[in-house]
């Protein structure tokens, strides 16, 4: 005696034309909204990489003002030109302190000179006056 039992089984079956156009366009489509999808994935991956190291900045800049005790400020200053020792010096305004110092060069001296030739004159005229 044979028994005859009918299943459903996952098999291989040949496609037909429609079946292939079809597969085709899906396949466009999907390939297109996977391109989006890496795009859309990119975007995010750059703005997360972006905030990642603003915030390693940030972390960054802290760190040194707690390890120095110390930051970076636009400071006003000024510089004080000793024309009879040839020296300049930029000084702090609020502590006083000088922070740099360097020699007064050619041109500085020159303007000076001619400043203080042009002060002679004016004051030899005003002299004359009297």
């Amino acid at each position: 005696m044979i028994e005859k039992v009918q299943v459903d089984e996952f098999l291989p079956c040949k496609l037909s034309e429609k079946e292939l156009l079809q597969a085709a366009r899906e396949l466009a489509a999907n390939t297109q909204d996977m391109d989006a999808l890496e795009g859309r994935k990119k975007r995010v991956n750059d703005d997360i990489k972006a905030e990642v190291s603003k915030l390693e900045a940030e972390i960054s800049v802290n760190s040194r003002k707690i390890s120095t005790g110390e930051e970076y400020r636009i400071v006003p200053c000024e510089w004080e030109k000793d024309f009879t020792t040839g020296i300049k010096k930029m000084r702090r305004l609020d502590t006083l302190d000088v922070v740099k110092e360097k020699n007064i060069d050619q041109s500085e001296r020159q303007i000076y000179l001619l400043a203080k030739e042009d002060g002679n004159k004016k004051a030899a005229s005003t002299s004359i006056q009297y």
